[in-house]
């Protein structure tokens, strides 16, 4: 029994060992990281300094030039939007950015999926944050309400890095992701085809997941005073209902935050060159989008209190 107890405890040494050891490998591949989502991911959670700051998902990678912003309110901007993220990881970096400064103004480009529907796992946001938990411990709580067992396996250094082991490795050793314009990443490709549009588009319902929506309502409590923030639906193809946008529409009438609901915009929406498909704008389609904020953009930091 003693020995059985001791190969337990030689064990459990040797596997934390290598955690810590391995993990500490991982580590060493993000800081070091020469290009991709890697080190833009290292850029805004630990370096942006900028004025303005965008937000969201893809939509918003893709949707709004800094530099068109940057030269139109002589204020620097830098595009923090992620693919296939959204709110949960978003108020996660706002944490983590918050911790060294405040912008002055943060655009966050509202998708309906990744930011206020109940849809896939939402374990798969906090990807991202994994490796900032233990630099800003304000973001725990983010982990714990998705799944209160993040807080035990956490503990585990190779744990905050193994599923971005691949993409670590390659960032590291020949980035193939481009890095764009100060983050923006236009797409080149203008959609060469009509997509099937829905008829029936009012008839839909919505499911709404509560934690995403709260977080707004947390993002909104704790930038008041500190940072403006403007949600924006940016142009969809063809799309003739935004009312999926309603419950955070609310959150911010209720807050006196500004909602600039542009998803039907007849001027954008309607014209295919624009495109790169359905859900995204082109390079084109991003500039002129981005031109067309810019007054609202003006007047509402004209018009802040603070």
């Amino acid at each position: 029994m003693k020995k059985f107890v001791i190969r337990i405890v030689l064990f459990l040494v040797i596997a934390s060992v290598i955690d810590v050891c391995v993990g500490y490998c991982f580590a060493f591949l993000q800081r070091g990281a020469k290009g991709g989502d890697t080190l833009k991911d290292n850029y805004i959670c630990r370096q942006t300094k900028e004025d303005i700051l965008i937000f969201g998902s893809s939509r918003a990678i893709h949707h709004y030039n800094p530099i068109i912003i940057q030269d139109s309110l002589h204020l620097s901007c830098y595009n923090c939007g992620q693919d296939g993220n959204g709110i949960i990881l978003m108020f996660g970096r706002y944490k983590i950015i918050s911790e060294r400064y405040h912008p002055k103004i943060i655009i966050y480009d509202v998708c309906d999926g990744y930011d206020l529907l109940v849809g896939e796992d939402n374990h798969k946001y906090l990807a991202y944050l994994r490796p900032y938990y233990n630099e800003c411990k304000s973001v725990d709580s983010i982990f714990w309400n998705i799944d209160y067992t993040e807080k035990y396996k956490m503990f585990s250094k190779m744990y905050q890095y193994n599923s971005k082991f691949i993409q670590l490795l390659g960032d590291y050793l020949h980035p193939m992701q481009d890095l764009g314009f100060n983050g923006f990443r236009p797409y080149k490709q203008t959609m060469n085809y009509e997509p099937k549009i829905k008829n029936d588009i009012r008839k839909t319902t919505y499911s709404y997941d509560s934690l995403k929506l709260t977080y707004f309502k947390e993002m909104i409590k704790m930038a008041k005073g500190k940072t403006i923030l403007i949600f924006v639906a940016s142009p969809a193809y063809k799309a003739t209902d935004s009312r999926v946008f309603a419950p955070l529409k609310e959150i911010c009438k209720q807050n006196n935050v500004s909602f600039l609901d542009y998803y039907c915009d007849p001027e954008i929406s309607t014209n295919r060159m624009y495109f790169q498909d359905p859900s995204h704008l082109n390079g084109t389609g991003a500039d002129a989008f981005t031109k067309k904020i810019i007054p609202q953009i003006r007047f509402i930091l004209n018009s802040d209190a603070f």
